[in-house]
């Protein structure tokens, strides 16, 4: 108890201890919450809680206020004013009307400046404007004139040319006229160009992703000046974009005519001030089905069926044009009304369309009644056009008869009754090509003919083992062991000819339940294929031909002896007994530069793995048969050359061994691992197990430190040797129990909750507590 009442005088301690300065309960006013950061919402939750009252539902946020901000003259630029907010591409709906996609900012840039663009005839000239002349052949002049404050140039002789409001066409023969008074014109040339365009304001309204206030080159026409503001919505027009000036409409805009039509001219140039209104939709209509661009398109109210064909790209070949399927909303339902495309084409009609209408473009049937089709020993296969009145033989005919090797026995008619049920009938094809009989054929029969070769028994013989191509070859009556062999490439090497085995499948009876017997049949063939003797040994079907390698029978299998070898190189097995002691004698032995104490064997096994087999030449030369291994094909016996160096790696303090990996030092006799780490390694380091510290001879002996309680002996080190020194082990840290409970941590936060708490509640009270 005494611990609980002492917690809550600390509590009460810090409450006090938070409040702000200077501030008193009878002062606190709501600026002061504000200056805090307590909000309306905040006062009424926590005096409801405190009173006993539920909490109320949080209102939803207010929507943000965008305020759009004119720059001054000074900022200027070729870039949009007005850079509202911009939602993400998951929060735009889906542009499905055809038009709309073509001014995003992908698809369709403003010019955001305008240097050495080719202006149009009616171009309208003002401030801010850069005219190049330049005059070329009997006199000469070039120079950029830049329309001033009072809309004119002022070339040098010349004099003012006022310019501003002027077609670029008009300004031309203006400024040819006046510069005609003081330079040849008649013997030089002139060339008038507009050299950079002069930015101007607009406004886009309406419609549009980000409505504003934009800067622009005036060289942009209405349509690249409409993906400044981020395309059209969903809701906006794409038929009916107005440009008003000074209040009244002095153009509209037609997207489709844009994009489809060559010859609409949609070079109409804005002026500082004018507002792009860009309008709600209407007459919406969809198509789909056999159309090249199955889409939703705007109408205008005076556009019917030709147009959406026109505008969705035409039909494709594969469209049903007697009747397409139009959805209509009318008398409160969804009703199916059959247009017939065909009939108000060749009747010059066109058919209105509503808004929300729908065109569905059926598909040709692909069911082709009006044909036949056979297949098989036929010269020319395939699909025929039916006529009334044909035969089976008529088609044959069309077909340009049977091939050699029919079976003209029996052929097959497939054909499909009224029922939809398909029936079989077979043919004596014999009889009908002879015209003994007449069979007639309806619409969708598919004729098949066969080939001899189809009902024959297709037998076949196996050869396998030492030939050059073992494989499965067809049987023939007239086979023999001979033409067996040659067919598989003949004889390797290695084949025994006296050593060859039949498997035969014998007292085969189909009527009859006796099991089968398998024999085997030993015979001897000559090198002579076509011998007359391998000739006389017939095949039968199914026979299988195993033909046996020589026993012993071996390739040159080479080693390769490196190093300080009499004279290295590849040496070859002469029997499967070679020793390591046999081949260096055949090396002509170790030069005087041998070091005998670092040689190795390395062998590949069967699967391609490398592998290290320990071995002690020293011993071996002093007679030690321990280590004259049996060699194998593909062993490698490295004998490197003397040295009188050791080498030291692992856990100790010299930085260049983290560095290297490894460091090399002179061998000194009669030392141990330990003398080596402290002279050249910096001693151990920290993290060093040092009883766990080795040598390892470049043969593959390993020499580890002897411990004997509280001392240890380090190994002897020889030349060539590699010390390591072995790195301790990272203990794992005791992961605590999840029961575990930081008291200090949890009462430490506690007190701050509720310190907060109080402090708000102590604010409140003084503030609200007099209403």
């Amino acid at each position: 108890m005494k611990r609980f009442v002492l917690l809550i005088c600390l509590i009460s301690t810090s409450v006090f201890g938070q409040i702000p300065a200077g501030v008193t309960p009878g002062s606190v006013s709501k600026d002061d919450l504000d200056k805090y950061g307590v909000t309306e919402a905040d006062v009424q939750r926590i005096m409801q809680e405190y009173q006993g009252g539920s909490t109320p539902a949080p209102a939803a946020p207010a929507p943000p206020e965008v305020v759009v901000q004119e720059a001054s003259p000074a900022e200027v630029l070729p870039q949009p004013m007005v850079e509202p907010a911009t939602s993400t591409e998951e929060e735009k709906p889906v542009q499905t009307v055809y038009g709309k996609s073509f001014f995003s900012e992908k698809n369709l840039a403003a010019y955001e400046s305008a240097s050495h663009l080719k202006a149009s005839p009616n171009y309208v000239l003002g401030v801010g404007d850069e005219i190049s002349v330049s005059i070329w052949g009997y006199s000469e002049h070039s120079g950029l004139y830049k329309v001033a404050s009072d809309g004119s140039i002022s070339p040098k002789l010349v004099g003012k040319i006022y310019l501003n409001g002027v077609s670029f066409e008009d300004a031309e023969k203006i400024i040819s006229a006046k510069f005609g008074r003081v330079y040849d014109l008649k013997n030089s040339q002139i060339s008038i160009e507009l050299n950079y365009s002069k930015v101007i304001r607009v406004n886009i309204v309406g419609e549009v992703e980000r409505p504003g206030t934009y800067s622009v080159a005036s060289i942009n026409a209405v349509f690249n000046v409409l993906s400044l503001a981020g395309g059209i919505t969903s809701n906006g027009t794409v038929r009916d974009i107005q440009v008003r000036r000074n209040g009244k409409t002095v153009s509209t805009f037609d997207a489709y005519l844009f994009l489809q039509d060559p010859s609409y001219k949609s070079d109409f140039f804005l002026l500082e001030d004018d507002y792009i209104v860009v309008g709600v939709k209407n007459n919406i209509v969809r198509i789909s089905g056999e159309v090249n661009r199955p889409m939703e398109y705007e109408l205008k109210p005076a556009e019917g069926i030709k147009e959406l064909i026109r505008f969705a790209a035409g039909l494709k070949p594969s469209s049903y044009r007697e009747r397409m399927n139009l959805y209509r909303y009318q008398n409160n339902r969804d009703e199916l009304i059959e247009l017939p495309y065909d009939s108000l084409v060749n009747s010059g009609k066109n058919f209105k369309l509503k808004d929300g209408d729908r065109i569905d473009v059926l598909t040709v049937p692909t069911d082709v009644r009006n044909r036949v089709t056979i297949v098989g020993p036929v010269n020319l296969p395939g699909e025929y056009v039916f006529r009334e009145g044909m035969t089976l033989k008529d088609l044959v005919d069309d077909a340009d008869g049977v091939k050699h090797g029919a079976y003209i026995e029996k052929a097959f008619i497939s054909r499909v009754e009224e029922d939809m049920s398909t029936r079989l009938l077979s043919i004596d094809l014999r009889a009908e090509l002879s015209g003994k009989t007449k069979t007639l054929l309806k619409e969708s029969d598919v004729i098949t003919l066969y080939t001899k070769d189809h009902f024959r028994n297709s037998s076949s013989i196996d050869i396998l083992g030492a030939v050059k191509y073992p494989s499965t070859y067809p049987f023939t009556s007239d086979i023999t062991l001979g033409d067996l062999i040659f067919m598989s490439g003949g004889l390797l090497p290695q084949s025994s000819i006296s050593r060859i085995e039949i498997t035969r499948i014998m007292n085969f009876d189909r009527s009859s339940d006796v099991p089968v017997e398998i024999q085997t049949i030993r015979v001897a063939v000559e090198d002579n294929l076509i011998s007359e003797e391998n000739q006389k040994i017939k095949l039968q079907p199914y026979d299988l031909v195993t033909v046996r390698s020589v026993p012993n029978y071996r390739t040159q299998e080479l080693v390769e002896i490196t190093g300080e070898a009499a004279y290295p190189g590849f040496y070859g097995l002469t029997s499967n007994r070679d020793r390591v002691s046999s081949l260096l004698e055949r090396a002509g032995g170790l030069t005087s530069w041998a070091f005998v104490e670092g040689a190795f064997i390395e062998r590949t096994d069967t699967t391609g793995v490398r592998e290290f087999i320990v071995f002690d030449l020293k011993k071996l030369l002093k007679g030690d048969e321990e280590f004259d291994y049996v060699m194998r094909p593909g062993d490698r016996i490295v004998i490197p050359r003397i040295t009188n160096m050791v080498s030291l790696t692992g856990s100790v303090d010299f930085p260049k061994v983290a560095e290297f990996g490894v460091i090399k030092m002179p061998f000194e006799k009669g030392h141990r691992a330990k003398y080596y780490v402290n002279k050249y390694g910096s001693g151990f380091s920290d993290k060093a197990r040092r009883s766990r510290t080795y040598v390892e001879s470049p043969g593959g002996y390993v020499k580890r430190t002897r411990n004997y309680g509280l001392f240890k002996i380090y190994p002897k080190v020889g030349i060539g040797d590699l010390i390591v020194v072995v790195e301790k082990e990272e203990k794992k840290k005791k992961k605590k129990k999840e029961s575990d409970i930081d008291w200090n941590t949890a009462i430490e936060r506690t007190t701050v909750k509720l310190t907060a708490v109080a402090t708000l509640y102590v604010i409140l009270q003084s503030a609200f507590g007099s209403n």
